[in-house]
């Protein structure tokens, strides 16, 4: 069969079936061909592999390889000593950061936190999602000159009615009441203080800005990219970078052409999360109470 996506090696394999029982979609299965079982890839379903490659990891001969997944790759699962109590110490700790020192990260601290987030699950093993760091002064002071274009366009248009006709048909009534009621209040005074040389309130003056993007026609590209941040915040906050999950910014990375080319983002990607980072410029004295929410079990 032509672009089979799992192989299997006949001369390793003991038919185990484990394989076939850990897909999500069954694509390995053990059969009874000619009084014995073998175990082949079922050539009905081949086409919908998604590439996790489950059935390789749990394969403990290593009679499986996928196709796209190196097979030199492959490593033991670690020990995981991490207690409750200290991850739970590691979500305590953690804060939403908006005011950061005039120091630069280094870039290998930029890479382990980036390299973190590419750990993070994926809906497909066949992931385009990609962490565009940008840490120059001049490059990010153009980035956000084309930010706050954006913004000021869609500041003017939201004033007017058949504007806003059309960017509710566009974007939808719950995003255009986040724009109208949470983000243009804040908005106005933004681009104000900007242009009058207050500061940069869009990325808070952070020194880092990373952004994570995607194809847009792969399945659950934006929930693989806000899994993706959040094992980035995390890194980060072990090694010392305060980090603000920024909503704001990939809206205009994905609208204005010129910036999507000044990023060099791929034509079919768009940005769907970023990050605000660097070392913070101020230290928490007492942990806020977190409020909001529930939990409770269906009886």
């Amino acid at each position: 069969m032509e672009n089979q996506p799992i192989i299997i090696d006949q001369g390793l394999c003991t038919q185990c079936g484990i394989c076939g029982k850990v897909c999500p979609r069954h694509i390995p299965e053990t059969i009874e061909m000619g009084g014995k079982k073998q175990t082949r890839v079922c050539p009905e379903r081949a086409d919908i592999c998604i590439y996790c490659g489950h059935c390789a990891s749990v394969c403990a001969k290593s009679a499986i390889t996928v196709d796209g997944i190196p097979a030199e790759g492959w490593l033991p699962p670690p020990v995981v000593d991490v207690t409750e109590d200290q991850l739970t110490r590691l979500f305590l700790h953690r804060r939403s950061v908006r005011r950061y020192r005039e120091k630069p990260v280094p870039r290998e601290v930029l890479q382990k936190i980036a390299r973190a987030s590419l750990l993070a699950p994926s809906a497909t093993g066949r992931t385009t999602r990609g962490v565009l760091i940008v840490d120059d002064p001049s490059k990010l002071k153009e980035m956000m000159e084309f930010e706050y274009r954006t913004y000021e366009f869609l500041m003017a248009a939201l004033k007017n009615p058949i504007a806003r006709l059309l960017i509710k048909k566009k974007v939808g009534a719950r995003l255009l009441h986040t724009l109208t009621d949470f983000l243009a209040p804040a908005l106005k005074w933004y681009i104000k203080w900007h242009r009058e040389g207050g500061g940069d309130e869009l990325r808070r003056d952070a020194p880092v800005v990373m952004l994570f993007h995607g194809a847009v026609l792969e399945p659950s590209i934006d929930e693989t990219c806000m899994i993706s941040v959040t094992y980035a915040v995390m890194m980060a906050e072990v090694l010392g970078v305060g980090t603000l999950v920024n909503g704001i910014l990939p809206s205009a990375c994905n609208q204005n052409k010129a910036l999507k080319k000044f990023l060099g983002l791929p034509e079919d990607h768009e940005v769907f999360i970023s990050l605000s980072m660097g070392y913070p410029k101020y230290e928490f004295k007492r942990l806020i109470p977190r409020f909001g929410g529930t939990v409770r079990f269906l009886e």
